[in-house]
């Protein structure tokens, strides 16, 4: 899809324009939080900062891992620039956290360091998702989640706790597949009932 705010000066117009001639629209733009700067204040005031979500990624309190994931030295200190000046214009931030296996030991110091360095934010999603580079690299980046979901759980909860909203898509696909691994024993030969263990340990 591309990065929308490399053409930032369009972007702001566009969200300016449909915003006060829709007042019934509203808009989640997806970004990388590299490109804001001083300059854009101006712009950005005027645009209904009530019906726009940007959607973040931030994928560890580690500059060294956000920077390996993403590819690019510097942006995790460049992104925390942008996220404190997203901060005082007062827009509405869902950071964005896709699981993986660089960065999954980590997300209990993430949830720690959201809530002590950026507790403005809106919105913290924790995912995962195959699309794009995460497809191109799914077997040495896929992280199980469905064997220490606990982890994840116990990091939404304290952000949560500090009155974040926060959630993760990972806990519907790891029910999603229990529910099928039952369906599956359910319909063996056997007819065997699956165990709690069993239904974990399917894949």
């Amino acid at each position: 899809m591309g990065e929308p705010t490399l053409f930032k000066t369009q972007l702001f117009r566009f969200l300016e324009r449909v915003l006060l001639a829709r007042p019934d629209l509203s808009f989640h733009v997806l970004t990388n939080g590299q490109h804001f700067d001083l300059d854009d204040w101006e712009a950005m005031s005027r645009i209904d900062r009530g019906r726009v979500v940007w959607g973040i990624p931030l994928y560890s309190c580690d500059p060294a891992v956000h920077d390996e994931i993403v590819g690019k030295a510097g942006a995790h200190a460049q992104l925390l620039e942008n996220l404190a000046l997203m901060c005082r214009l007062g827009a509405q931030v869902e950071l964005r956290t896709v699981l993986m296996r660089p960065n999954a030991d980590g997300l209990p110091l993430l949830a720690r360091f959201i809530i002590s360095t950026l507790p403005f934010i809106r919105t913290w999603a924790v995912q995962m998702e195959n699309i794009g580079f995460g497809r191109m690299n799914w077997r040495t980046l896929f992280y199980d989640s469905s064997e220490g979901f606990d982890v994840v759980g116990r990091s939404i909860d304290l952000v949560r706790s500090r009155g974040i909203d926060a959630g993760s898509t990972i806990s519907r696909s790891a029910r999603y597949r229990s529910h099928t691994a039952i369906w599956r024993r359910l319909r063996s030969p056997t007819g065997s009932v699956p165990t709690e263990r069993s239904v974990t340990d399917a894949r």
